[in-house]
């Protein structure tokens, strides 16, 4: 997009008393999005430097279990 184009876009400012309701209902959702992404990355990352392993043998449960606890 060019510049002048976004400049040039009229928009419409809600009151400042919807603002502030739109963001206390919009911001623990944004906030809990955030935390869930955060999540689903570790896990991942969890999971494929965990699961290589027990299929070729180099992982036992006790390891595993410590490397859990080490990484949250």
């Amino acid at each position: 997009m060019r510049p002048e184009v976004v400049a040039a876009t009229q928009i419409i400012r809600p009151r400042n008393d919807v603002l502030v309701v739109f963001s206390c209902v919009a911001g623990p959702l944004l906030g809990k999005l955030a935390e869930n992404e955060r999540q689903s990355r570790t896990l991942a990352d969890l999971r494929d430097t965990l699961l290589p392993r027990p299929i070729s043998g180099d992982l036992r449960v006790k390891e595993a279990e410590q490397f859990i606890k080490e990484n949250e």
